[in-house]
């Protein structure tokens, strides 16, 4: 396992060895393994949406699955996809009059 998955038990810091509950602590580990499968899988998604042209997607993924398990890689990953993701840029509306002011208001009459 590379040195960013490498994960420890929260309770005494014992390295992960892909067991269920803690090799040194018997603390369970299942869900710590949930969460990490889960932001692979999110992570993955993330690289199939950048393939798929899709910057967008690919930052909402690798946001989420940083959100449940931290690594360098998804740093990187994410860091990459906000940088590529294009920016929404607020619409001007109509006044009614046929002109576009911000906020749909006439210029003057804020």
């Amino acid at each position: 396992m590379s040195p960013s998955l490498q994960l420890r038990c929260p309770v005494c810091k014992a390295r992960f060895r892909s067991e269920v509950i803690c090799s040194r602590c018997g603390a369970s580990l299942g869900r710590l393994m949930e969460l990490a499968l889960a932001s692979f899988h999110l992570r993955e998604r993330a690289r199939a949406s950048f393939d798929a042209g899709d910057p967008g997607a690919a930052a909402e993924f690798a946001s989420r699955a940083q959100g449940l398990h931290r690594t360098e890689a998804g740093d990187r990953l994410e860091r990459l996809a906000r940088l590529l993701k294009p920016v929404q840029r607020p619409r001007a509306r109509s006044n009614g009059a046929g002109s576009l002011t911000p906020g749909g208001a006439a210029f003057g009459f804020w």
